[in-house]
């Protein structure tokens, strides 16, 4: 492949990188603010109703349940719709970044609009073998959080823990929630660059070459993957292209056409 355009898409996936980063730096200072009012409601729940045993937190639990209710779901749908911008940005920054790398002529400049349009499509539907979206799988990721922190507060009830415990547990329950959502993040942002990709090069070149990151990181798999070419009627997402699983790395490179590459 041309080195030059190695160069070009391994600088695009860097820029990519720092996109979805100051993104997820952000969504994870609001999503901390929330968590943090999750925790005082729970304490100031406990306190005020002398939570001592498992039938009177049993009692006060559809209380509890209906606050947070009323905190946790905004804050999902607040991240969700953060969330949904940021694809639609790295689509199209990908797409464009690709045009101009690629030199493809276009007769009109993409719309902002039409861009959002396409990375919305996009978004609905589900790429990944649990058939989800990724705002289905944030909407579950919030009930189970809350069903979690339910059982955990029963579940300190019933052994007696005091406050200050059950909080910890709850800390806990919540820092593994933001892993999940940190991995769905970076999951579905690789995708959405790699589709904006495709999508202005498909029907100008014959296919397209896999670049993985070849680190300690990468797995056996992908190593293998790194240098395939495949034609674009062969793209299938986790079997021929990336990504090929959870925090996958892995970048397609179009190939073919003017680019003396043309054995796929």
């Amino acid at each position: 492949m041309d080195q030059r355009l190695e160069d070009a898409f391994v600088e695009l996936q860097l820029d990519t990188e720092d996109i979805v980063l100051e993104t997820a730096s952000m969504l994870k200072k609001r999503y901390n603010a929330t968590m943090r009012r999750v925790l005082e409601v729970i304490s100031l729940w406990w306190l005020h109703n002398d939570i001592s045993n498992l039938t009177e937190a049993q009692t006060h639990m559809p209380e509890l349940m209906a606050e947070l209710d009323t905190i946790i779901d905004p804050g999902y749908e607040e991240i969700v719709t953060e969330m949904t911008e940021l694809f639609a940005e790295v689509y199209a920054f990908n797409l464009c970044y690709a045009q101009t790398v690629l030199e493809i002529e276009e007769e009109e400049d993409h719309d902002s609009a039409l861009l959002l349009f396409t990375a919305l499509g996009l978004a609905s539907i589900p790429w990944v073998e649990d058939g989800l979206t990724y705002e289905e799988r944030m909407i579950i990721r919030s009930q189970q959080l809350k069903n979690n922190i339910k059982q955990i507060v029963l579940r300190g009830a019933t052994l007696g823990y005091g406050t200050k415990r059950i909080i910890k547990m709850v800390q806990d329950e919540i820092q593994s929630a933001v892993r999940v959502r940190a991995q769905v993040l970076v999951d579905e942002a690789n995708h959405f660059a790699n589709e904006g990709v495709k999508y202005i090069s498909d029907d100008k070149f014959e296919g397209y070459e896999i670049s993985e990151v070849l680190d300690a990181k990468t797995c056996k798999f992908c190593a293998s993957m790194h240098g395939l070419r495949f034609t674009w009627d062969k793209y299938d997402v986790g079997v021929s292209a990336p990504s090929f699983h959870p925090r996958c790395r892995g970048r397609i490179i179009p190939v073919g056409k003017n680019l003396n590459t043309h054995n796929i």
